[in-house]
């Protein structure tokens, strides 16, 4: 696991292709997850990668320690997607999806 510096460090140069991953990703996850007729508008791979970033997000929000929600609060003031600002997630996305 990365230190706090290390995913903040991340998370500065990644900013914006982070925000864009998780604009187009994970709202359309929200989005589809409260209507299914939208999944018409995805392919299947978008869907399965859609998925896979949920189910890397909530398993990672889960084995985390406490001291990340320190840096949780920070980032909190500057992402406006409410379910996915976990900076955790984006460490993770900067890693596998740049």
């Amino acid at each position: 696991m990365y230190s706090l510096e290390k995913c903040q460090e991340m998370l500065n140069v990644n900013k914006s292709k982070l925000y864009m991953l998780m604009d187009k990703a994970c709202v359309k996850s929200y989005k589809v997850q409260k209507n299914e007729n939208l999944q018409e508008y995805l392919d299947g791979q978008q869907i399965s990668r859609i998925k896979k970033i949920k189910a890397a997000h909530d398993a990672i929000k889960r084995s985390l320690p406490n001291k990340w929600g320190e840096i949780h609060k920070v980032e909190q003031k500057h992402l406006n997607i409410e379910k996915y600002k976990n900076t955790a997630f984006c460490q993770f996305a900067s890693r596998r999806f740049m």
